[in-house]
Formats: C-alpha cells, structure tokens, sequence
C-alpha cells in the first residue's frame, strides 16, 4: 500500500469517530431546539436522534475498520520504529483505543436523548 493512502487510513481512523460524536452532538440539540422551542415547528426528536446515532456509529465503525487495516499493514514495524511508519503505528493503536471510546460514548449519547423526559414548556 501506498505512503499516501497509509496516511489516509490513519487521519480518518484517529479523527473520524471524535468528529462524528460531535456532530452529532451539535446537531442533536439543534433538532432538540427546534422539537422543544415554544414555536414547535413539528420536528419529530426521535427518529433525527436515532438517524444521528446510526450515522456517528457508521463512521465510528469505519474509523475502527480503518485503524485495522493500518495495523495489519504495519505489522512489521516495531513499536517504537522511528520515522514515519513507527508515528502511523502509534496513531493506528491510539485510534483503535479512541474509536472504542467513542462508539460507546455515541451509543450512549443516543440512548440518553431517545429515552428523555419529554419537552416542557415553562
């Protein structure tokens, strides 16, 4: 495999699963605005929090698969090899720690929001 795909396979498996949980994060309280604001513009919370959910956890899933493949391709690379391959190597190991954290911070991110109290105007 190539340097430059190698490099691309550990930027999105070590930023792609952050960048997801956040966003989805933004955009749900946006949908959590819009759904609980006194003008109610009939957006359902529901099913955008579980599509949100869904996509994070698809691009979360990607970024882990993208972290394997890294590792399997650096096999032979010790640990701490110097230069460019031993750098890819620490990414591809500290994304594929990220990316478990943050599946389940996702997972419980939509959990917490589909099973809330309903909104109330005060």
């Amino acid at each position: 495999m190539t340097r430059a795909r190698l490099e691309l396979l550990q930027w999105f498996g070590l930023l792609a699963a952050p960048f997801a949980w956040a966003t989805q994060l933004v955009v749900g309280f946006g949908v959590t605005q819009a759904a609980c604001s006194r003008a109610h513009i009939g957006v359902a919370m529901t099913p955008w929090e579980l599509g949100l959910t869904v996509t994070a956890g698809v691009v979360a899933l990607t970024a882990q698969a993208c972290a394997v493949v890294l590792l399997r391709e650096l096999q032979p690379v010790e640990y701490d090899a110097r230069g460019p391959r031993g750098r890819m190597y620490f990414f591809a190991i500290a994304a594929l720690l990220g990316n478990t954290l943050f599946l389940g911070a996702i997972a419980l991110t939509g959990a917490g929001v589909v099973d809330h109290i309903p909104c109330t105007q005060g």
